[in-house]
C-alpha cells in the first residue's frame, strides 16, 4: 500500500485512514518492543506526535476542522512504522554479529546447519538497509523492513537457543588447544629432566 492511498500525500486524509495507520504502527512498535523495547523510543515518540496532531485536527465536537492536521498525524503514523522496523532490523543484525564473533574460534556451521542461509538472511536484510526507503514511500518500505525483522528475530531465537551447546563446544575446544600446547611442552621437560639425571656405572655400582 502506498503512502499516497494511505492518505499521507492525500489532500483529503480520513480518520479512517489515520485510525488504519496508527494500528498498524502500534502493531509493528508492539513486536519490535518484545524483542528489544529500548529500540522502539522513536517510534513510540511518533506515535505521540500523531496523536498529539490528530487531536489538533478536531473540533470538540469531533469534527475534522484541519486536513492539514490529519494529514500530519498519519504521516507521523508512517514514520512510526519506519522506526520500529529498521530499529528492530539494527538490533536483530548486532545480535547475529555478536554471535559470529562470540564463537569465532568454532565452525558454527558444524552447530547450525543452516548457519550459511543464517548469514544470507541477514546480509538480504543489511542490501534491505542500504538500498534505503522504496519509491512508494514510508509504508512501503517498512512493511518490507518488517518482513525481514520477522526472519531475523526466529534467527535470533534460535541463536540463543544453542548458546548452551556452543559455550560447551568453546570450552571443549579450550581444553584441547591448551592439552595440544602444553603436553608436548611437559614432554619435553620430562625428557630434559632424564638426561640430566646421574648415570649409575658398573664401577661405582660396585663400589655401592
Amino acid at each position: 500500500m502506498s503512502d499516497e492511498s494511505r492518505g499521507t500525500t492525500s489532500d483529503s486524509p480520513t480518520v479512517q485512514q489515520y485510525r488504519s495507520a496508527y494500528e498498524q504502527a502500534n502493531k509493528f512498535a508492539k513486536e519490535v518492543e518484545l524483542f528489544r523495547s529500548a529500540v522502539v523510543i522513536p517510534a513510540h515518540n511518533e506515535l505521540r506526535n500523531a496523536g498529539y496532531h490528530f487531536l489538533r485536527s478536531l473540533s470538540d465536537s469531533g469534527q475534522v476542522v484541519s486536513q492539514k492536521e490529519l494529514g500530519k498525524a498519519i504521516g507521523h503514523c508512517d514514520r512510526s512504522m519506519y522506526e520500529a522496523s529498521e530499529a528492530g532490523i539494527f538490533h536483530a543484525l548486532k545480535i547475529i554479529d555478536q554471535f559470529n564473533e562470540a564463537y569465532e574460534g568454532l565452525v558454527v556451521i558444524n552447530y547450525l546447519d543452516d548457519w550459511e542461509d543464517i548469514l544470507l538472511t541477514a546480509s538480504d536484510a543489511q542490501d534491505a538497509i542500504a538500498a534505503g526507503r522504496s519509491r512508494e514511500g514510508a509504508v512501503a518500505t517498512a512493511t518490507v523492513y518488517m518482513e525481514h525483522f520477522s526472519k531475523l528475530k526466529a534467527i535470533c531465537r534460535k541463536i540463543d537457543i544453542s548458546r548452551s551447546t556452543m559455550n560447551a563446544a568453546a570450552r571443549r575446544e579450550t581444553r584441547l588447544f591448551w592439552w595440544r600446547a602444553v603436553a608436548p611442552a611437559a614432554v619435553v621437560c620430562v625428557a630434559a629432566s632424564s638426561s640430566r639425571r646421574p648415570q649409575c656405572s658398573r664401577k661405582n655400582c660396585a663400589a655401592g
